[in-house]
């Protein structure tokens, strides 16, 4: 490597940077142009810029105008959590398989799901660092995968239900928008996207067209068969008092659309509610004491879940159910339709049971062309 006569440091927002030169005049020179890119936001692309450097503008080039800005924030706090920690100040060209392979490892324990969208991403910044002459060969190409946990949203248990309902017989704020979803299986930001225009009461259906986003703003759903008509239980029908077509169904403390941000703080205060109906001691301000009874993994998506086991529960076929739940795949409703509940275990049981005990059945029925295709 060469040595240079002459070394300056300087710092900009914090980091310290170095210029080499063999005169002073041109060491000068350089740091000045340095600090100008600095200034105006420009990054050199080189082998020697630091990897944060290269993902901040991998994030605006390749990113920022193709994918939409829920996903861009995504893509940016993934890599700000799980990426940069242990990458972000090594030069592009000094990393190594190895490197790469530490950050997926210190994932050990997280989601399946999770470790891959991980691996994926610095596959993705690498390949394109690759294209640009910054790296001669992509270390995240062959990454050895922990072998994660396998989660998945589950439906509320019986007992669940039955504390759930008897706080929405109180009537705290988040009985509707949860409602919504244990009975017409609605997304959260869809059920707070929701407006009374949605809502035909004469008919009892309700139409989903639309959801908040994480920027707050209100879009599209999340996919194309997110576009859905949805009939609405007796049930839920009592819970609905029509305002005017524009207005929100759902609504914060303050009258408003509900955000991400209310919509945290109203399931924060149910769950506080709930714990306390489940027999946790409360403190002098109403809030639940610890150990609290509600499970870790009981959030608002579970009850949209608990939707669709309620529909194969009631013999609704999986084509139907996939239309209702707005899944882009029938292989998402399947996941949901092979779990067994003890509903479905015992109705499996009886009519197992009942099979040649019906009056006119008998145990050596012959196999018609019929009942061979009723089997």
């Amino acid at each position: 490597m060469k040595k240079y006569k002459y070394k300056k440091t300087f710092t900009f927002e914090g980091k310290r940077y170095y210029v080499y030169a063999d005169s002073l005049p041109e060491v000068y020179e350089k740091m000045g142009r340095k600090i100008a890119d600095l200034e105006s936001g420009k990054k050199t692309i080189s082998k020697n810029m630091r990897f944060e450097d290269w993902t901040h503008e991998w994030l605006k080039t390749y990113k920022e105008p193709t994918v939409s800005p829920e996903s861009f924030d995504s893509y940016r706090s993934n890599i700000n959590v799980h990426i940069l920690p242990l990458l972000g100040s090594m030069p592009i060209k000094s990393i190594k398989a190895i490197h790469c392979q530490r950050v997926i490892n210190n994932m050990s324990g997280m989601s399946k799901k999770m470790i891959s969208r991980i691996n994926e991403l610095m596959f993705s910044i690498f390949e394109d660092a690759v294209d640009n002459g910054l790296a001669i060969e992509n270390p995240a190409r062959k990454l050895k995968l922990p072998k994660g946990s396998k989660t998945s949203r589950r439906a509320i248990t019986p007992t669940e239900r039955k504390h759930i309902l008897t706080v929405f017989e109180s009537h705290h704020r988040a009985e509707l928008w949860l409602s919504i979803m244990l009975y017409c299986g609605l997304r959260p930001s869809e059920a707070a996207a929701l407006q009374w225009k949605d809502i035909n009461i004469k008919d009892k259906v309700l139409t989903v067209n639309q959801a908040a986003k994480r920027r707050g703003t209100i879009g599209s759903p999340k996919t194309e068969a997110g576009y859905r008509k949805i009939p609405i239980p007796d049930v839920l029908m009592k819970k609905l008092h029509p305002g005017e077509p524009f207005e929100y169904v759902c609504k914060n403390t303050q009258g408003n659309r509900l955000t991400s941000n209310s919509m945290q703080k109203m399931w924060d205060s149910f769950k506080n509610a709930l714990n306390i109906e489940m027999g946790c001691k409360v403190s002098p301000h109403g809030k639940a004491l610890p150990p609290y009874r509600v499970a870790e993994d009981l959030v608002p998506y579970c009850f949209r879940h608990t939707y669709c086991t309620d529909l194969r529960d009631a013999g609704v076929d999986i084509t139907t159910a996939r239309v209702l739940m707005g899944h882009s795949s029938i292989a998402i409703t399947a996941q949901i339709y092979t779990h067994e509940t003890d509903e479905s275990f015992e109705d499996a049981a009886r009519r197992i049971n009942n099979r040649d005990t019906t009056p006119g059945a008998t145990s050596k029925q012959p196999k018609t062309a019929e009942n061979r295709h009723t089997e």
